[in-house]
């Protein structure tokens, strides 16, 4: 049996995901699961991003003016979301919508399809610190049936809980 004592801070843990190509026919729009990361760990804000921090004259611009562009100077977030970002890891390079996006959120405010891409300790974190499920009974659920648990109707999901923890014991 799982033991594990999440924290209240735990719900504030930053997830990326990014958008692409994929699924049978490698169509766009498929979203995965890139780990626990925030924006500006992503492979292509060292690489594919640059920084406009400064005027024509060279003279630095304010923070809130700065700008973050991809190569084709295409701007990708403006001085308020690049000090989001810079802050919190929380953000979004869109470089081609469906077929090169990341992103990143917070634990805490996950769509049901970000939660069925996250590996199942995430989704028992999300389910004890969002959903309030009691971890004890939680623990005697396999990893297999946690999808089926996602807040959707309050009333069936703590239903479908409390019938799954008691065939568990």
């Amino acid at each position: 049996m799982k033991t594990t004592i999440f924290t209240q801070e735990q719900k504030k843990t930053v997830l990326m995901f990014h958008i692409g190509r994929g699924g049978r026919f490698h169509n766009q729009g498929h979203l995965t699961f890139e780990g626990i990361q925030k924006i500006t760990d992503c492979h292509d804000w060292a690489y594919n991003t640059f920084l406009h921090d400064t005027d024509g004259d060279e003279t630095l611009l304010p923070e809130d003016e700065w700008k973050l562009s991809d190569g084709g100077g295409n701007e990708l977030m403006n001085g308020k979301e690049l000090q989001t970002a810079l802050s919190t890891g929380i953000g979004s390079l869109d470089f081609d919508g469906g077929y090169d996006t990341t992103y990143t959120t917070y634990l805490e405010e996950l769509s049901e399809k970000e939660f069925t891409l996250i590996d199942s300790d995430l989704k028992r974190a999300y389910l004890v610190l969002v959903c309030g499920f009691d971890e004890e009974k939680l623990n005697k659920i396999g990893d297999d049936k946690l999808d089926g648990l996602y807040n959707g109707d309050e009333g069936w999901f703590r239903i479908l809980y409390e019938e799954v923890a008691e065939e568990g014991e």
